[in-house]
C-alpha cells in the first residue's frame, strides 16, 4: 500500500505568477477574467498559502502593441468617436482593465 501514497510536493521558495495580457483596445470581458486571470489568481493564492504571501508576486499588464489596437483606434477616430492619441486610448483602456481586476481583488 505504501507505493500508492502520493509524495508531498516540493514548493519553490519564491514565485512570480503572471496571466496573459489582454490587448489595450477594449475593456475586459468574461473570457479575460474566466480564461486567464481566475486561474492565475487562484494559483497565486494557493502558493501564498503554502510559501507565504511575501514570497509570491502576481503580475499582469496590458498588451500595448498589435494590430487589434491600431485597427480599433483608427476606426474610432475615422468615425469621430475618439479624439485622443493612440497612447491615450491604450492608457484609458488599461485603467479600466486595472479597475475591474482590483474590484475582484486580483
Amino acid at each position: 500500500m505504501e507505493e500508492w501514497k502520493l509524495k508531498r510536493p516540493i514548493f519553490p521558495k519564491k514565485a512570480v505568477i503572471t496571466a496573459g495580457m489582454p490587448y489595450g483596445n477594449k475593456e475586459l470581458h468574461f473570457g479575460h477574467a474566466g480564461g486567464m486571470f481566475v486561474h492565475a489568481d487562484t494559483f497565486a493564492r494557493f502558493l501564498r498559502d503554502r510559501i507565504g504571501h511575501e514570497n509570491v508576486i502576481f503580475v499582469s499588464g496590458t498588451d500595448c502593441y498589435g494590430s487589434a489596437i491600431s485597427v480599433k483606434y483608427r476606426k474610432l477616430v475615422d468615425e469621430n468617436n475618439y479624439e485622443g492619441t493612440i497612447e491615450d486610448y491604450v492608457r484609458e483602456n488599461h485603467e479600466k482593465q486595472k479597475d475591474v481586476l482590483e474590484k475582484y481583488e486580483m
